[in-house]
């Protein structure tokens, strides 16, 4: 079956709402979960003056609205459903001596702003619902100015028992990582951009949600399909921790909270591995040991972690649960099947036209027993038996 990919870039100015389509030449995307970086795009452009003035780049400056969309056609006569990939701004520009007339936008998403944004007013929870201190932090001074807070995108029911902030101290983003950590990285933070018919950027909405509890039916990752590309697991060991210890703030006296949490079962079996965290906003020890035992649940064991590469699948998105079934990969005859988070993805587009997608994907979560075997990580790629790409 004939498979077409398309794919375009608009470059938006913010003032002015002029919109310029440059020939894409090459990308590379990247997002990842929980948060720690926004999403990043590097994408390769053609600049010439024979173009006509709408896909020139001679105009692109830092901090340009960016949105990279592809579409997949079956048929030359298809009209193409564009399918947004990357959403952000430019944030470098970059071109290469003997490169031709390709230039390189390196572009960040528009989630980044929450990074950049300092918390200028003190504040003191007790037993308060996200939402509202998401609402607080959101709009009070010189805040969020490029990100819209709806409530509608924002999860309720994920009760803060203490949470305090200091002026000049922590940034948006870093609070937003504390409640994906507070809860049980169960839930996730993301943005969502709308447009008009022109494609204009409206708005760019601030989102918190849940993770999908029902596996996708868009896209299956399924050994013996054309679809899949490759597949390795990784179990990691080298980050299991069977002790976990949290630091807090200071009372009024200049005293530290502090508390922490070990499992025997897990000291057992591969002896004492501490680690401690700092939490400057935690203002009580019955506090500090409620988060070293939630931290603890998830490391005293090792993560297993799935990474595949598909053909080029647009829809694939963060937090999407992805039925899996690839019987050559097992460890210890456990064959990796089941349903996985998508917690990393990637798309690439070679200058070749080549176009991938890789997945990072988690969910195996097996009692201590199911790794004895495992002082290091092990890595086992995928051998096909019906197939023959490797």
């Amino acid at each position: 079956m004939i498979r077409i990919a398309d794919f375009q870039v608009q470059i938006q100015k913010p003032l002015t709402g002029e919109i310029f389509h440059p020939p894409v030449k090459s990308f590379s995307t990247i997002d990842s979960l929980p948060l720690g970086n926004a999403p990043e795009a590097t994408i390769r452009v053609i600049s010439s003056s024979n173009l006509n003035p709408l896909q020139t780049v001679s105009l692109v400056e830092f901090d340009d609205i960016v949105r990279l969309q592809g579409a997949i056609r079956y048929s030359e006569g298809e009209t193409p459903v564009w399918v947004d990939i990357f959403e952000g701004r430019v944030q470098n520009q970059s071109k290469t001596y003997g490169d031709g007339n390709t230039v390189s936008l390196e572009c960040v998403g528009h989630i980044a702003e929450t990074f950049e944004t300092l918390q200028r007013f003190d504040h003191v929870w007790a037993n308060t619902d996200a939402r509202t201190i998401i609402a607080t932090l959101s709009g009070e001074g010189h805040q969020l100015g490029r990100i819209v807070y709806s409530e509608a995108d924002i999860e309720t029911g994920l009760v803060i028992p203490d949470y305090n902030i200091e002026a000049y101290q922590v940034y948006l983003a870093d609070v937003m990582q504390d409640f994906e950590k507070l809860s049980g990285y169960k839930r996730y933070f993301s943005v969502r951009s709308s447009y008009d018919l022109y494609g204009s950027l409206l708005q760019t909405v601030l989102v918190f949600k849940s993770f999908p509890t029902v596996a996708t039916e868009i896209y299956k990752v399924i050994e013996g399909t054309s679809r899949l590309i490759s597949a390795t697991v990784d179990v990691v060991g080298e980050d299991v921790k069977t002790y976990r210890y949290v630091n807090g703030g200071t009372d009024e006296s200049g005293n530290q909270y502090n508390g922490g949490a070990s499992d025997l079962s897990a000291v057992a079996l591969y002896g004492p591995r501490d680690d401690v965290d700092t939490f400057t906003w935690v203002k009580s020890t019955s506090l500090c040991i409620e988060i070293a035992e939630g931290l603890l649940s998830d490391s005293k064991v090792p993560a297993v972690v799935i990474a595949v590469t598909l053909e080029g699948t647009l829809d694939a998105k963060l937090g999407d649960l992805v039925t899996v079934q690839v019987d050559s990969l097992d460890i210890k005859g456990v064959i990796i099947s089941g349903e996985y988070t998508v917690f990393k993805v990637s798309h690439q587009l070679t200058e070749k036209g080549n176009f991938t997608t890789s997945l990072n994907l988690g969910g195996i979560k097996k009692d201590e027993n199911d790794y004895l075997f495992l002082n290091v990580t092990k890595k086992v790629n995928t051998c096909y038996k019906n197939q023959s790409k490797v």
